[in-house]
């Protein structure tokens, strides 16, 4: 199937990978040999059938020289909060009630999936269960559903080039607003409103022209936390944005090492005897014979930097030959 759809791609489409093509057909395939054992079972008329995904496409990874797929003309892609991370279609077949060939643009959600099931089979939910969704059966039917808002809940950052810091989302009607937790003035939270009908890429906020609107969201935001008791991260007095910094660019301390930055130098206090610092490259390094210059003062000891490296797919990570001592440095001296 990779080979067939080779010779398929445009070069020029945002969607070229012959290996993701592959694997869409492949499910494809197995969604009708599903389909077959129903029919050859005689059970198609009494199931009800749910296609659905958990979040959008990944766009990140490398595969075929480029990225699995594209969430045109959403924003972002799996492991964030933008539309093009959680907006995904669902096809939803009840034999006698759904209209065949029919489209519905009820936002629903994961969580509307089990009162939605105990409703279609007629069976009482469990004594005190609450549900976080509603019934989908009135949509399933033509009619609309009776509800406020759709929840997001992201409240961690992943890493993904589209990243977002810690937030949730509420969506009502055609409006979406973000809450960025703690990344306003003095650690207040931090909201963006969108209206999707007019900017379904996100790319433009409108809270400022839209008052009233953005705080009624941010009202029911508010209410809804309250009603779930959900968990976000508190806010960090003590944060040192500095660390951060050096953390996202792959430097961390172990062993009585601490680090700091001033200017262009990194500043590494040893409180402990053969305090360790690291750093993780990013970026992959192509291999061969590779050269890493080091300026460094020691400000008040002699002292001596063990430079050891990692080589991916070799064990151990850390070996005598992957090893290099230089001379000890005199105290004030380059």
């Amino acid at each position: 199937l990779v080979e067939k759809y080779r010779e398929k791609i445009d070069p020029e489409d945002a969607q070229r990978s012959p290996t993701y093509a592959a694997m869409v057909q492949s499910l494809d395939d197995n969604v009708g040999k599903m389909l077959d054992a129903l029919d050859r079972l005689g059970i198609a008329d009494d199931t009800v059938i749910v296609f659905y995904s958990d979040n959008g496409g990944n766009m990140y990874n490398e595969v075929d020289g480029t990225t699995p797929t594209s969430n045109r003309p959403l924003r972002g892609g799996k492991g964030n909060n933008w539309d093009g991370g959680v907006r995904v279609p669902a096809v939803i077949v009840w034999p006698g009630v759904t209209e065949p060939g029919s489209r519905c643009d009820e936002l629903i959600t994961s969580t509307d999936f089990f009162p939605t099931f105990l409703d279609i089979l007629g069976k009482p939910p469990p004594s005190g269960q609450p549900f976080d969704g509603v019934s989908l059966v009135p949509a399933l039917k033509g009619e609309a559903l009776e509800r406020d808002a759709i929840f997001t809940w992201f409240p961690h950052s992943t890493g993904v080039p589209d990243t977002l810091p810690p937030s949730a989302a509420v969506y009502q009607d055609d409006w979406k607003l973000f809450r960025f937790f703690h990344q306003g003035e003095n650690g207040e939270h931090r909201h963006a409103l969108y209206h999707l009908d007019d900017d379904i890429g996100e790319r433009t906020a409108v809270a400022a022209e839209n008052p009233g609107r953005g705080a009624r969201m941010i009202s029911l935001l508010d209410q809804f936390i309250a009603e779930t008791g959900a968990v976000f991260p508190g806010y960090n007095p003590e944060f040192d944005a500095e660390s951060a910094t050096l953390r996202q660019a792959g430097w961390s301390a172990a062993q009585g090492a601490q680090l700091t930055k001033n200017d262009a130098r990194l500043i590494v206090q040893c409180v402990e005897a053969n305090s360790k610092v690291n750093l993780a490259v990013r970026e992959p390094v192509e291999g061969g014979q590779l050269t890493l210059r080091v300026r460094m003062n020691s400000h008040d000891h002699p002292s001596a930097i063990h430079l050891r490296w990692a080589e991916k797919g070799v064990k151990p990570l850390y070996f005598r030959d992957r090893l290099v001592v230089p001379k000890p440095i005199p105290a004030g001296e380059w």
